[in-house]
């Protein structure tokens, strides 16, 4: 068995369970220590946290923390919903130091919660594939898997109490043409479905054309995503592997990279650490509070986005990804999760006023004539998903197709003055499955009118991979594009600007930016002004789609622009090489001959 610390397995999986108020305390001395932890109308907790580990415990509010000091025990007021460490105090015993969260904490958590009452343990079912041109017989690569897995478990449930059951095992084929690991989880993502609430995680070996030598042992999303990739055939140990899949397990529940080098969240993975002999695995206290946030949040239900989490959870959460930014400079993951949340509390303006008592289902919008239009397209697109199966199954651009066609029979039978509204915004929240409309501040409180949270995880969980020209992605762009325009009854060059600037917030994502999404951002924005100026379009798309007249052709762009080579290549968004190529873009929608011209 891996070399974790035999304290965790004893002590902190007896730990209670995370919900409600949490602070995460990390141990950074050679030898355990025992605290308590008292509150007011509470029993006293009395915990042991070994050496060199992470405790995450369970408060109802603010609280008091008493360890050994060099006279006797020192007493600290703890806030819920930080982080703190124990340092060896050169007087005797130990010294407990907090890490300073940037911003203010919540109103409402500077106080106990009444109706405080910890729940069970949050079970995630995990299946475990392995690429299929791996010939080795299953019994020898699912006993090793399987025992890796339960290591990378045990951490994880140490640190933010949650249960990775497993789930069984499968193959998978990896598309030979996905040859960077970013492709091969989008390819993963296609070909392997999983349940909400679940994970999938796909091994492979092989290594595909033009692949660089220093690709990442592994690659995912984030929380609230379920796919995982691991790429780990070039680390010989396996403590080293353990270690991998521990982190990208973590990252799955809200952790991000750190400058830390004793946590498997180091961005420094494979560099022999694991493999030195008192070295154990252990997360860190930010990102061990960041995971039991979200676990807190997952216990509600599952999502499709992080913008999808209740604004209460994203504000903490801001916190803590800030401390982690300024931890690790250039901490791309945790820009991500900030702009997200960002654009979600921003699309609420109730929030703006008190946001500590805002939840989700207090964003719901007043009445809206153009979301009961849309439901019923969607209610449309939701019938011809179901109905998609069997031998004749569609996939690709032949789905994105029969969808827009269902769209736009359901929106002739609307009232015409309902009718391009119904049928813009309801086929937008159709095709959207990245949670990009509920984390745009201009289309969310529309989105959230039209489609509840329940009734978005059962949309996604039978929608399929409909495409664009091929590229899940550009679907997802044009959509995005599409209903920003409609939501705003934007003209062709305010569509642009908000075209160039989701194309910039790409540019800290892992993924980088693209110019083909940029091109289908702004042919999405093109086909809502066209539809909004003629009815007549409804009826045309309704008898024939295809993406090649919609969307310019995408080869030869430039695509994964990372920030840095933004930066070193135009400078600013106002360089004019760039303005170049957005106008160049902008021609070309322009000249699809659907458009006449």
């Amino acid at each position: 068995m891996h070399r974790i610390a035999l304290g965790i397995l004893a002590t902190l999986l007896l730990a209670p369970p995370t919900f409600g108020a949490v602070f995460a305390v990390g141990n950074f001395t050679e030898k355990p220590i025992e605290f308590t932890v008292k509150e007011a109308d509470r029993p006293v907790q009395t915990l042991t946290i070994p050496a060199f580990q992470v405790l995450p415990v369970t408060v109802a509010g603010p609280c008091e923390l008493s360890a050994p000091g060099p006279r006797g025990q020192r007493a600290y007021l703890i806030d819920p919903y930080n982080a703190y460490g124990f340092l060896p105090d050169p007087a005797g015993g130990v010294f407990l130091e907090g890490v300073n969260l940037p911003g203010e904490a919540l109103e409402r958590d500077r106080k106990p919660e009444a109706n405080f009452a910890p729940p069970e343990r949050l079970k995630i079912p995990v299946t475990l594939l392995l690429d299929d041109s791996d010939q080795r017989v299953d019994a020898l690569w699912q006993a090793e898997v399987k025992e890796r897995f339960l290591e990378a478990a045990a951490l994880i449930e140490a640190a933010c109490s949650v249960r990775l059951e497993l789930a069984g095992f499968a193959r998978w084929k990896v598309d030979p043409q996905a040859n960077d690991i970013e492709l091969m989880l989008s390819d993963f993502e296609d070909k392997v479905a999983v349940k909400p609430g679940g994970i999938v995680i796909g091994w492979s070996h092989r290594v595909l054309p033009g692949e660089k030598p220093d690709v990442p042992f592994g690659i995912a999303r984030g929380a609230p995503y379920q796919h995982i990739v691991i790429r780990d055939a070039r680390l010989g140990d396996k403590n080293e592997r353990t270690e991998v899949l521990a982190h990208f397990l973590a990252t799955e529940l809200g952790a991000v990279p750190i400058n830390d080098p004793g946590s498997v969240m180091r961005p420094t993975l494979g560099d022999g650490k694991a493999r030195l002999r008192n070295f154990t695995l252990r997360l860190d206290p930010l990102n061990v509070l960041a995971m039991n946030i979200w676990v807190d949040e997952l216990r509600r239900g599952s999502l499709n986005s992080p913008a999808e989490a209740s604004i209460v959870t994203q504000l903490r959460l801001v916190r803590v990804y800030k401390a982690l930014v300024k931890a690790s400079t250039g901490n791309s993951l945790a820009l991500g999760y900030i702009n997200d949340f960002d654009k979600a509390v921003a699309a609420n303006p109730a929030a703006k006023k008190d946001p500590a008592v805002v939840e989700p289902k207090e964003m719901v919008p007043a009445k809206n004539p153009d979301a009961d239009a849309a439901k019923q397209v969607l209610k449309s697109v939701m019938l011809r998903a179901r109905l998609n199966t069997g031998p004749a199954r569609l996939t690709g651009d032949d789905l994105t197709a029969a969808y827009i066609r269902a769209a736009a029979n359901e929106a002739m039978m609307l009232p015409e003055k309902d009718r391009a509204a119904g049928f813009l915004m309801g086929l937008a929240v159709a095709l959207d499955d990245s949670g990009e409309l509920i984390a745009d501040p201009h289309t969310a409180p529309l989105a959230r009118a039209i489609e509840s949270a329940a009734e978005r995880a059962e949309r996604i969980a039978v929608l399929g991979n409909p495409t664009l020209r091929g590229r899940r992605d550009l679907r997802r762009k044009f959509v995005i594009g599409l209903a920003a325009t409609e939501a705003q009854a934007l003209p062709e060059g305010e569509a642009a600007d908000g075209a160039v600037a989701r194309f910039l917030a790409d540019l800290d994502t892992p993924a980088g930016a693209g110019f083909p999404g940029l091109s289908a951002d702004l042919a999405g924005a093109a086909f809502a002004r066209a539809v909004r100026n003629d009815l007549g379009w409804i009826v045309r798309v309704r008898d024939k789609f295809t993406a090649d007249e919609f969307l310019p052709a995408t080869s030869g762009l430039r695509d994964g622009l990372p920030l840095q080579r933004f930066r070193e290549d135009y400078g600013s968004a106002s360089d004019p090489h760039f303005r170049q190529n957005v106008d160049a873009l902008r021609s070309n929608v322009k000249k699809l001959a659907i458009y006449g011209k």
